[in-house]
């Protein structure tokens, strides 16, 4: 699980006797990069949109929005 429990969902799983799911906060970490890194790629109006249906005209599209962040963040 890469998202923390919240307090009260702790409690009642205690109370109900059901282990509590554990959190990783290293995966949590690595998740809210990969989440930022797809919200700034959909800055991209073709990938935003998937105007592109076919995975083999879609992966460019990610590559190509992929260059153009890295480009834009060296200037």
């Amino acid at each position: 699980m890469t998202v923390p429990v919240k307090a009260d969902q702790a409690a009642h799983r205690r109370r109900r006797g059901s282990r509590p799911p554990a959190f990783d906060p290293i995966a949590y970490k690595d998740r809210n990069a990969v989440e930022r890194c797809f919200g700034q790629l959909k800055q991209n109006r073709a990938l935003a949109t998937r105007h592109d249906k076919l995975a083999v005209r879609y992966q460019p599209t990610t590559r190509i929005a992929s260059i153009d962040h890295w480009l834009k963040r060296l200037t």
